[in-house]
């Protein structure tokens, strides 16, 4: 989905370091958060009117400008911290059980979004749970390093949630990812090589040959992510995201927003002298 504006629902607790909903928290400054796209201290509007969000709490009003709430990113962050709670699970042909899920881990030289393998240790599993504004990852390395990758389609999760207009309904980071369980089918494909399509169909076909009708292919479909060349101002590495102009990267602006400057305007200034 485009990045159309949202009203923030989740923000970052101060204390636990985890992603809470908005009516889980104390109102005004007392929810003790911040924003999770610029690390911008919030507070928790909770009025009987308006609907229920978090707001950037800061003076200057460029910081709301400059930091454009993503909802895809929110929710791919939640995924990402919710995803351990799933310790089992019957995927095809595999059963796991006791899984420990290691979140943006390093396997032969490719940094997987999420990763695990069956307590046996006979299956592995890596996930993709892209950001707003992700590159596409190389899936084809990927299915050469694991036996099962997953996409999580987080932008049809968003626009699903998030673009029927009016008030939205508010979830808990439990309950977004109860949502995906029960959307499965609808937000999660299996990437598969055109190769193993091939012998998956050439399978079907064998087995079907009595009978009428074929059974095709299954497709799967990704959303293309955005196209990017600008790098952040910061780092120089990673895409900018964050800022007018598209000047700096979420990680950057994670680590210097609070220890370094006050607010993501005041980072954004800085590197635009």
């Amino acid at each position: 989905m485009n990045n159309q504006f949202v009203l923030m629902p989740f923000a970052r607790n101060n204390d636990s370091n985890l992603i809470v909903g908005i009516e889980e928290v104390r109102r005004g400054n007392q929810c003790n958060c911040r924003c999770i796209c610029c690390n911008t201290l919030v507070t928790a509007r909770q009025a009987d009117v308006n609907q229920w969000h978090f707001a950037h709490r800061t003076d200057d009003c460029g910081t709301s400008s400059e930091c454009m709430f993503a909802p895809t990113t929110a929710i791919a962050l939640i995924l990402r911290e919710q995803l351990p709670n799933l310790r089992s699970f019957h995927l095809d042909e595999f059963d796991f059980e006791d899984v420990d899920w290691i979140i943006n881990a390093k396997v032969g030289g490719a940094l997987l979004d999420a990763y695990a393998s069956s307590g046996n240790g006979i299956a592995s599993i890596a996930i993709e749970i892209p950001f707003a504004n992700s590159k596409d990852a190389n899936l084809e390395k990927w299915l050469s390093l694991v036996d099962i990758v997953l996409k999580i389609d987080t932008h049809a999760i968003a626009t699903s949630l998030y673009s029927s207009g009016g008030k939205a309904k508010l979830y808990s980071p439990e309950q977004l990812f109860d949502l995906l369980l029960d959307n499965w089918n609808d937000w999660v494909y299996r990437f598969e090589t055109t190769r193993h399509q091939i012998e998956k169909s050439e399978k079907i076909t064998k087995s079907n040959s009595n009978k009428y009708e074929p059974v095709p292919i299954q497709e799967v479909v990704f959303q293309p992510s955005m196209a990017f060349s600008d790098a952040c101002a910061c780092c120089g590495v990673n895409r900018g995201s964050l800022g007018k102009g598209l000047l700096l990267c979420t990680g950057c602006v994670n680590k210097q927003v609070g220890s370094r400057f006050n607010n993501l305007t005041e980072m954004v200034r800085y590197y635009r002298k």
